[in-house]
């Protein structure tokens, strides 16, 4: 009889009481509540991740358009136009815009056995954009009549181009001190653009000189052309020396 009673006192030692069933089932209840909270963060990365990489791919499919008009000199000697200018709607219409520059190009290719593309044209509420891809520098300057080259230092030397102008060094996208002609032209196989044109231009390296007046550093490849006084019908030659990303 003892024996029984202290086995039965033992069980009853044992046994659950209410508090901590329920202290039990709190913590069970814890640890539900936080694996779905790790799943349902899982799935919302996830789903970033997807929508990320989708902007990435459409940027790169599309790419981005221009803020203002800017020209893009490639390595393989292609010219991209951003064209950006005020829309007068009461003048002429979207359609207008869009039929007048696809005309105006494929007469121009017919005449002169080129290739220009016209890749977009679109027109918002007080601005019209155009896209076009030239291929070559000189097709750029025969369609638009504005002065454009691009070739190395030496180059441009023996096509008569003389670099007198006041320069300055660039540095990481900024432009620095004043360098002599003599410091601009020594490297002859660094790459210059020369252009009359108050617009923006990218290059495909880093630039290490430029023109100094009427320049302003957009970053270490663009440098965006403009006048001092805002008059838009005055122009002067820029040069934009630079080396190239393969080197």
């Amino acid at each position: 009889m003892e024996t029984s009673n202290t086995t039965k006192s033992t069980n009853q030692g044992h046994k659950m009481t209410r508090e901590e069933r329920l202290a039990r089932n709190a913590k069970r209840r814890q640890a539900i509540i936080r694996r779905r909270r790790i799943a349902i963060a899982a799935i919302i990365a996830a789903i970033v991740l997807v929508v990320v990489i989708a902007i990435v791919a459409v940027t790169k499919l599309f790419g981005n358009e221009a803020e203002t008009s800017t020209l893009t000199i490639n390595d393989d000697g292609s010219v991209v136009c951003e064209e950006v200018v005020d829309f007068d709607k009461d003048y002429y219409s979207k359609a207008d815009l869009k039929s007048f520059i696809k005309k105006q190009v494929e007469e121009f290719n017919k005449a002169n056995n080129t290739s220009i593309k016209v890749n977009k044209v679109k027109a918002g509420k007080d601005s019209a954009y155009a896209k076009v891809t030239y291929g070559s520098v000189a097709e750029y300057a025969d369609f638009t009549h504005y002065p454009l080259y691009s070739g190395s230092v030496n180059a441009a030397l023996n096509d008569g181009y003389n670099f007198v102008d006041s320069f300055v060094n660039v540095k990481d996208g900024t432009k620095g001190d004043e360098v002599e002609i003599i410091d601009v032209t020594s490297d002859k196989e660094a790459n210059v653009i020369v252009v009359k044109e108050n617009i923006t231009v990218t290059v495909p390296g880093k630039i290490t000189y430029v023109s100094d007046k009427n320049t302003t550093m957009v970053d270490e490849s663009t440098v965006a052309i403009a006048q001092a006084d805002g008059n838009n019908d005055a122009t002067q030659v820029t040069y934009i020396v630079y080396k190239p990303e393969s080197k």
